[in-house]
């Protein structure tokens, strides 16, 4: 199992034991992993496909990965994959992608030139979900200025008693410029 290879030098490690440590990895990740051809098509998915587009990896094998970004999003992405240079370059792009509910999703793509390297010989793209980071930082902002937008006195502190937040309300309330008191 991967506990006995723990601590043995990589010479020591069989082909076979290598992919089962690669499986495992790929399995447990929160990013997904999509090897494609220099065209877009897709050549291998990792497990964790599903979770983030809810299709079985093998389902994708042969469709060009074009197909899983957001209609609006396509022009701006493909012509991001296209700018990837030469041998180990990589791009690093957002967008939308649809999940088989017809849910949208954010993601962050890397992808890295590999189609030169004879045991890869595909573009390495890695996708992370990003949705929930989006909407926490919306909601942050959008939070933030209707708290400063307020003529009421709003302010807020931690624990401890630090004050975090004085907007222009308390500072008119209380006499205090934000400055003074944060």
């Amino acid at each position: 199992g991967v506990k006995l290879l723990v601590g043995r030098s990589p010479e020591s490690v069989s082909d076979t034991a290598s992919e089962a440590m690669l499986e495992a990895s790929l399995s447990h990740s929160s990013d997904v992993a999509l090897f494609q051809r220099a065209d877009g098509t897709i050549v291998w998915a990792s497990p964790t496909v599903r979770s983030v587009f809810g299709i079985d990896p093998k389902d994708l094998i042969g469709r060009n990965g074009a197909e899983l970004v957001h209609v609006d999003d396509r022009n701006e992405a493909f012509a991001a994959f296209r700018g990837i240079g030469g041998r180990g370059e990589s791009a690093r792009f957002r967008f939308r992608v649809l999940n088989h509910d017809g849910d949208v999703r954010w993601v962050e793509e890397i992808a890295t030139n590999l189609l030169d390297e004879p045991d890869v010989g595909a573009i390495v793209c890695n996708l992370r979900d990003i949705t929930d980071q989006l909407r926490a930082r919306e909601t942050a902002d959008r939070l933030s200025a209707i708290v400063e937008s307020s003529s009421d006195a709003i302010l807020s502190k931690t624990l401890d008693g630090i004050i975090t937040t004085f907007n222009a309300g308390a500072e008119a309330l209380f006499g205090y410029a934000a400055q003074e008191v944060l």
